[in-house]
């Protein structure tokens, strides 16, 4: 459309669909309603007048059949059956200002939520070419997602298409001829990625700005759009012009929406005019010209099989041998005539549930073995090569991608004559299209396949719905390059110089200089000709070509394995690793000696990858899967369950009397179950495996156990017990897969995805030992069960590395191990602290001096080379000694550490014998928070912050500033209370951010100097009487995220102790310390964004922190730096901090001082561990002063010591 020369001189909005939105239709041109595709046809294209239903309203906000409009949004309502105005859902159909959610196919009508803009005669005085700025988020984050479409007068201008997750979403330009009276819609509709129309959590946010253009150099192009590709240049594109020159004008690229600066704009082979005069899309890849191709499977299908060379079936990967590969004729099954699916427009094997294995236009489904028939089968569409003159250069544009966004995803791959030569493993919505290149002739087949191999490797089919096609044509680029990387030489490709290098190869690698390359020379000096390169597809110019150690030549001639791929076998061993490694396997065998085990399985399990005699069964004692059988006791194994309802629950359980052999009646052909059908749904199959949960009949918790029992030992014997859980379900809250040993728990994991756990735990067993794999309903928040069809399996075996390693990390002492200096302590466990040196640990030593010798830490599972192995202030020693977990920061559980307990006068072994749940307290900040009108000074709570930024840290300069209140709960600048809690306000009333400072109950924000200034947000007690007080404290993120913060606990201004945690630490940590102090002292803890690299940074800040006192003080009352609290000790008034200044290079303190008295000036990065700072100073009297000489720049924190006479 042309426009009159100036006409677009200057952009204005003509319509904004958020900030003109009301409840008014036809305000500022706006109509809200929707479109009902069940009832109007539910084609693409509509009638705008009579398929757009606008929301009913009647001018008020009471809500009614009549009456959609609430005041703030449209929603569906109907009376009767919701009589008074209640909403109705489903239909699910409602829009707002930027919300907006639409009904799907899955309810009883499908509803498309519109908003329309029609342009008034005042706007546009003629037709008018505008610019539609249009955006589509979504804001529930699950779901299959969402579409939102431009319509003009009812036809589709613009397209977008988000995942369920997709909060970020699309924003869209698009350019529309529009004259008075045209509708401009934009539509919301449940169409996801994989082309599913129902609704579910489809919850989104869209909106359009309708503009006029500018045309500054009037040459009838938008300037948006010539900047688009050319920013800041409106010279280069012009009507009349064709840039790219493919036959297209500028202005009709910019009219169809293509890129003027390439011809093929989507790149799929078909230049942009050919598409455009064909009447397929020129900016989609999956849109081509019809007929234009020599086969394209969405033309060819049909319920007619070997029609125009194509046929439909599939592969029984489990019946015909496996492997990628397969045998072309013998292993393709074609769908028989009953599978075809009239109705459904499809082939499918079964008319419904299993097998799943289905072929429609472009919708297929592979069937796994976890699936009746418990049969691996893979889709196949078949083109067998016709009409052809001979041997042809073709390429194959297939396409591949995941439809049922929820399991672990397929794999698609093309195939010619059953070889594979191409395949992607996708799990996601995403289109991914792809060219592969070949030399084909009649008779030729080309496969494209789809398994239910996911992503992560799991061959089970769940949730595996998914989209393929493809097209196979004769559009070969200048410079074919496959998906690898390699190049694809056509059929009588040119070679000018005659050095059977093809020219186009010489040519794309040195800039059209054929001279670089020769017959027998080496251009990269790896060893092999330039001309073997070629032919073996490595890069003539790199002498490492897939950069795995190895040169081109080397892996040519001697090793005669692929350049071009880092695995040449495929067992996940690199050829540079299976050349070089000890022992060294065969690169060009997944298996090495042939003994079925591939080499990096073999090489994981421990065995030998060379030798057929040692397999990763040799030594196997026992294994889940190969020894299933429906008979109970058979090769040591039982299948039952355990009823935790009835056998009083906890974790662990008595093995004799808990377990639950299945009954013979419960074996069900292939599995046993106790039910069967329905619940209770606890079964055990040779892998699949499903608890019961409480929410199921009878209401009891079943774990199901596969136990195996312990014979024909002949000692006590060290096992390696390789065991496995993964979900074959991939709905619900997940399941615990564990390992016990005799009823005790001794490994376990969580596990809620189809990928799993694989773990190794170790033990020491003898005849009569039961080692039972469980699975139970727990999952990631609840113990119900709900899609909990698992996978397990466990295998026994006498495998033992020479470290064995247990999952928590602890070192496993096999049963037997070998004492060659005969000192009581195994070698393996004196060469994991001291590699080759057996001399220094001993029995009776004590190499750490915690008071455990050296062969008990063995025992107890500590480190001999650390004198306080978990790291909570408490020796080892002590711990034995005492009874608590030398293992564990807290033994009872109670989240107050062990040497919080000991130091602070309570039990570590009693998790209710803590300063929380004594009730000794005499003040505590949560249960004391006020919520009354004027809160500050209620039980002797102050509020407020430091100013840190202006005033300095405390105790430099303590100047507590307390929030305003005006003892409202209006809140105002005068008053940061709101009856809640206190946070910043303006003079309006309204809360501003930042700064972020707040204090609530529990919860409190810090603000950092990435928002102009340090605020520590405070709590303060004021002391009634003089007493010596315990002051507990706790600090813990609520918002995980950021660089984490710091909790400091002060007395009277001056920081006694502190505690920094990380940014995802939400389950956070404890601390304390002992005062002397006197009636009219303040007691603090305060709330720093300072996190652990030192930064005060606030971000994701928001922490839960309080403070409790307690004038408890046992009779040994320890600090947390181990030091004893003497209480009537120094008049800390003498000694006080007058001056603190720092000049980039020194610091200088000054104090109150006495003399006669000497003071030690100490420094910390954490005020946990402090270092003196040179000599101890004799004190002056009034005032003391010291400089420090090259203070270093990080924070540092100082202190002051007077030292006793």
């Amino acid at each position: 459309m042309l426009f009159p020369a100036g006409s677009m001189n200057a952009q204005d909005v003509l319509a904004d669909s958020a900030t003109e939105f009301s409840g008014i239709q036809g305000q500022d041109d706006w109509w809200h309603g929707y479109r009902n595709l069940t009832l109007d046809g539910g084609e693409n294209d509509y009638d705008p007048e009579a398929d757009f239903i606008p929301f009913p309203v009647d001018g008020s906000t009471i809500l009614s059949a009549t009456n959609f409009w609430n005041g703030n949004i449209f929603d569906w309502h109907n009376d009767p059956p919701n009589a008074g105005g209640n909403a109705h859902n489903p239909p699910w159909t409602s829009l707002g200002a930027t919300s907006s959610h639409p009904n799907g196919s899955n309810q009883a009508e499908t509803h498309w939520t519109v908003r329309r803009w029609t342009a008034p005669a005042t706007d546009l005085a003629g037709p008018s070419l505008l610019q539609v700025d249009w955006s589509l988020a979504k804001s529930n984050t699950n779901g299959t997602g969402v579409s939102a479409q431009l319509h003009l007068n009812g036809v589709m201008a613009g397209k977008a298409t988000i995942a369920g997750n997709d909060t970020a979403g699309v924003s869209r330009t698009s350019f529309l001829t529009v004259e008075a009276g045209d509708h401009v819609d934009l539509v919301h509709t449940a169409e996801g990625p994989g082309g599913n129309t129902t609704d579910g959590s489809d919850s989104s946010t869209f909106s359009m700005v309708i503009s006029t253009l500018v045309d500054d150099d009037n040459d009838q192009l938008a300037d948006s759009w010539e900047t688009l590709w050319f920013p800041g240049d409106l010279t280069q594109l012009a009507t009349g012009n064709d840039y790219d020159g493919d036959t297209v004008p500028d202005e009709e690229e910019f009219t169809n929406g293509t890129d003027p600066t390439n011809a093929d704009t989507d790149g799929d082979g078909y230049p942009d005019a050919e598409e455009l005069a064909a009447g397929s899309s020129a900016t989609n890849p999956s849109l081509l010209p019809i007929g234009s191709g020599l086969a394209d499977s969405r033309e060819g299908f049909s319920e007619i099989q070997d029609q125009e060379g194509w046929s439909f079936g599939y592969r029984n990967y489990s019946l015909d041998g496996g492997g990628d590969d397969y045998d072309a004729t013998g292993d393709f099954i074609p769908f028989p005539p009953d599978a075809w699916r009239g109705n459904q427009n499809q082939w499918r094997l079964a008319p419904s549930a299993a097998p799943w294995t289905t072929l429609a236009v472009e919708n297929t489904h592979p069937n796994g073995t976890n699936s009746a028939p418990n049969e691996e089968h893979w889709t196949v569409r078949r083109w067998t090569a016709v009409g052809l003159d001979g041997p042809t250069d073709i390429r194959v544009y297939w396409m591949h991608r995941a439809q049922n966004l929820n399991g672990d995803g397929t794999t698609g791959a093309i195939y010619l004559n059953g070889e594979q030569l191409d395949s992607i493993a996708v799990s996601d919505a995403t289109s991914d299209i792809r060219s592969y290149y070949l030399n084909i002739d009649n008779g030729d087949i080309i496969d494209q396949v789809v398994t239910p191999v996911g992503t992560s490797g799991n061959r089970s089919d769940g949730s595996d719905g998914s989209t393929n096609w493809m097209r196979i044509d004769t559009r070969i680029p200048t410079v074919p390059v496959q998906p690898d990387g390699t190049f694809f030489v056509r059929l009588n490709a040119p070679d000018v110089d005659g050095d059977s290098i093809p020219d186009f190869i010489e040519e794309d690698l040195f800039n059209g200089d054929l001279t670089q390359l020769t017959a027998e020379g080496d251009w990269d000096g790896d060893g092999a000709t330039d001309v073997a390169e070629i032919e073996a597809g490595s890069d003539p110019t790199i002498g490492d070509s897939d950069n795995d150690g190895l040169l081109d030549g080397e892996e040519l001639i001697t090793h005669g394995t692929d350049p071009t791929l880092v695995d040449s076998d495929g067992d996940n061993l690199t050829d540079y690793d299976e050349v070089n490694g000890d022992p060294a396997t065969d690169p060009t065998s997944a298996d090495s000696d042939g003994d079925g085990f591939n080499d990096d399985e073999e090489l994981e399990i421990g065995s030998d990858p060379t030798s057929a005699g040692d397999t990763p069964l040799s030594g196997t004692l026992g294994d889940s899967v190969f020894e299933f059988s429906n008979i109970q006791g058979q090769d040591g194994w039982e299948s039952g369950y355990r009823n935790v309802t009835l056998d009083g629950g906890g974790i662990d359980y008595d093995a004799a009397t808990d377990f639950i052999p299945f009954p013979d009646d419960a074996w069900r052909g292939t599995q046993w179950r106790l039910a069967p059908s329905a619940a209770p749904w606890t079964l055990l199959a040779a892998e699949n495996s499903h608890p019961n949960g409480t929410n199921s009949a009878p209401n009891e918790e079943h774990w199901t156990v596969r136990r195996w029992t312990a014979a024909d030992l002949t000692e006590t014997t060290a096992v390696r017990i390789s065991w496995s859980t993964r979900k074959v379900n991939p709905n619900g809250d997940g399941v615990t897969g564990a390992v016990h040993l005799n009823g005790r728990r001794i490994d376990s994991a969580v596990v809620s995805d189809l990928v799993g756990v694989s773990r190794v735990v170790y033990a020491n067993i003898s005849n009569g030992d039961f080692l039972d794999l469980v699975l139970t309903p727990q999952g990631r928040t609840s113990d119900i069960d709900g899609s909990d069809g698992s996978a397990n399996s466990m295998r026994i075996d006498t495998r033992i590395p020479a470290s064995p390693i247990q999952p928590d990390g602890s070192v496993f002492i096999p049963a037997n191990a070998p004492d060659t200096d005969g000192d009581g302590i195994p070698d393996l466990w004196e060469e994991l602290f001291f590699p080759g040196d057996l001399d220094q640990l001993s029995a009776g030593g004590d190499y750490d001096s915690d008071g455990v010798d050296d062969e008990v830490e063995i025992l107890s599972g500590t480190n001999p080379v650390e004198a306080d192995t978990d790291a909570d202030g408490l020796s080892d020693g002590d711990e034995l000694a005492s009874g608590t977990n030398p293992l564990l920061v807290d033994s009872d559980g109670d989240s107050f550490g062990d040497f919080h307990e000991v130091a602070t006068g309570f039990d570590p072994l009693d998790n209710f014998s803590n300063v929380a749940d004594n009730f000794t307290a005499i003040a505590d900040s949560e249960f004391e928070f006020p919520f009354s009108d004027n809160p500050q000074g209620e039980y002797g709570w102050t509020y407020g912050y430091y100013d840190v930024t202006a005033d300095g840290e405390p105790p430099a300069n303590s100047n507590f500033i307390p929030f305003p209140t005006d003892g409202s709960i209006f809140p105002s600048a005068g008053n940061f209370w709101d009856g809640l809690g206190f946070d910043w306000y303006d003079e309006a009333g309204a809360a501003v951010n930042p700064p972020w400072t707040e204090i609530g109950q529990l919860r409190g924000h810090p603000n950092g100097d990435n928002n102009d200034a340090v605020h520590w947000a405070v709590r303060r007690w004021e002391v009634s009487e003089d007493a010596q007080l315990a002051l507990h404290y706790f600090v813990q993120k609520d918002n995980p995220g950021g660089n984490g913060v710091t909790a400091i606990l002060l007395h009277n201004g001056r920081q006694v102790h502190s505690t920094t945690i990380a940014g995802d630490d939400t389950t956070g940590q404890k601390g304390w310390f002992f005062v002397e102090a006197q009636a009219g002292d303040y007691v603090s803890v305060a709330l720093s964004p300072r996190g652990p690299d030192g930064s005060d940074n606030d971000g994701n800040d928001g922490s839960n922190f309080w403070l409790l006192v307690d004038p408890t003080i046992p009779d040994n009352p320890l600090q947390p730096d181990g030091s004893p609290f003497v209480p009537g000790g120094q008049n800390l008034e003498e000694s006080r901090l007058t001056a603190f200044s720092y000049d980039g290079n020194s610091v200088t303190l000054r104090w109150t001082s006495q003399a006669g008295k000497d003071y030690q000036v100490q420094q910390s990065s954490d005020l946990q561990n402090w270092a003196n700072i040179g000599a101890t100073v004799s004190g002056a009297a009034g005032e003391t002063e010291i400089s420090i000489n090259d203070a270093p720049v990080s924070s540092r924190y100082y202190r002051l010591l007077e030292i006793e006479p």
